[in-house]
Formats: C-alpha cells, sequence, structure tokens
C-alpha cells in the first residue's frame, strides 16, 4: 500500500490487547468498539478527510504526525456514539504523491503513530467527547520519557539506535478554544483588519477582462 499504512494497521491491529486485558471497563468498551471501525481503514496515514463542519469544529488537532490518526479515531468516534453508519474510501486514479520520507524519517512517524495509537485507546472515550483535562492528562503522557525518543533500526548493519525527539502535542477543538474564551474575538477582528489592504470606497471595480488562451492573439474575437 505504501506510505506505512502497513506498519500503522499492525499497531491497530494490537488494540485488542486493550480490549482483551485493560483493567478498566470503559476503556475495554471503547476499544472493542473503535477496533473495528479503525481497522476498516485501509490508508491511514492519509490526512485527507470529507468530513462536516460541525463535526471538524468537535475534533481535537494535533501537532504533527498523529495528527491523522486522532482525526480517524475522531471521526469514527463520533459514527459510533451518534449511531451513524457508512464509510467511503475514495480511490483517486491520479493519486498525488508526497516525497519519501527518508529511512529515520519514516521510523519516526511510524514510531510516534504507532506509540500514540494505544495512548488513544486508553482514554477510554472519543475524541469529540475529550475534556480540556483528558487532553491535558494525553499531553503528560506524551511529554513524559522515553516517549521523548525515537527507537530506529539502522540502515546498514548495527545496534539499533534512538534519539531524543518532541512527541506530537494534542491540541483542544475549535469548539473548545471558542467556548473557553481563549482568543479575544474584537482583538482579532481588529488585527485581521488592519492587515487587510485598504481599499479606496470611491473606486469603481475594474470591468472583467476575456481570458485569452493564446497570449499572441490580441483580438478576444480571435481567441
Amino acid at each position: 500500500m505504501g506510505r506505512g499504512n502497513e506498519a500503522v494497521y499492525a499497531a491497530r491491529v494490537a488494540l485488542k490487547a486493550l480490549e482483551l486485558a485493560h483493567p478498566h471497563k470503559d476503556v475495554r468498551e471503547f476499544v472493542h468498539g473503535i477496533r473495528k471501525h479503525l481497522l476498516k481503514r485501509t490508508w491511514m496515514c492519509c490526512g485527507e478527510f470529507i468530513v462536516s463542519w460541525h463535526d471538524l469544529c468537535r475534533l481535537p488537532l494535533a501537532s504533527a504526525y498523529v495528527l491523522e490518526t486522532i482525526l480517524a479515531f475522531g471521526i469514527d468516534g463520533i459514527n459510533i456514539t451518534e449511531k451513524r453508519f457508512g464509510l467511503a474510501q475514495i480511490v483517486n486514479p491520479h493519486p498525488r504523491i508526497d516525497e519519501c520520507n527518508g529511512g529515520f524519517e519514516e521510523q519516526r512517524m511510524m514510531g510516534q503513530i504507532a506509540t500514540a495509537i494505544p495512548v488513544l485507546g486508553m482514554v477510554g472515550k472519543p475524541p469529540h467527547l475529550w475534556t480540556v483535562r483528558d487532553i491535558d492528562a494525553l499531553n503528560a503522557v506524551f511529554s513524559a520519557p522515553p516517549m521523548d525518543l525515537v527507537e530506529a533500526m539502522p540502515e546498514q548493519n548495527g545496534s539499533s539506535i534512538a534519539w531524543e525527539n518532541l512527541q506530537d502535542r494534542v491540541l483542544p477543538s475549535t469548539q473548545q478554544i471558542f467556548e473557553a474564551g481563549w482568543i479575544d474575538m474584537p482583538t482579532m477582528r481588529v488585527a485581521l483588519a488592519d492587515s487587510l489592504p485598504k481599499q479606496d470606497p470611491q473606486r469603481k471595480p475594474e470591468p472583467p477582462q476575456p481570458i485569452i488562451d493564446n497570449p499572441e492573439q490580441s483580438d478576444p474575437a480571435e481567441a
């Protein structure tokens, strides 16, 4: 499949360990429901989703590679809790291919995502129901050792290696940010107004110009 989807799929399959063995019933029940939905997705590292604006504003975000995984958890969580059904995965016959990551960068991405998957499962509820305290607790886990280490296999024969690297941070949803009043809207409106180019209210708009496909043809009738 490419783009490391196989590695992420393996991490999602491993959620069954939480489903069977986690001591808290709410975590087991949540993972039982979400795992089956997550495994239906073929392209797990794809960051393109078709989702309503209402749902998107309710979902937390992330600072780096874990973003697609949180969105997948979030969209599937909404579908489960609100009893929505149906998942469509669209194949583009002319796909846009990202540039390939280098060996260590690819391993860093896969490691961060694989590490985050069980942590997200252990919250015990879907992302659109996370509180700010839940997000703070997640970030405390993500910022604690050894989460700040990336382990990787060497590109040539030798021992495995590890280096320090910050794990993702989870960001509150747009809805939570506005409900908490963390954005000073009057100040933001002034700042936006100041940043926009000033327009002369007396200036009349210019009439639309004809589109000329061939720049050598200056007569619109000939274009």
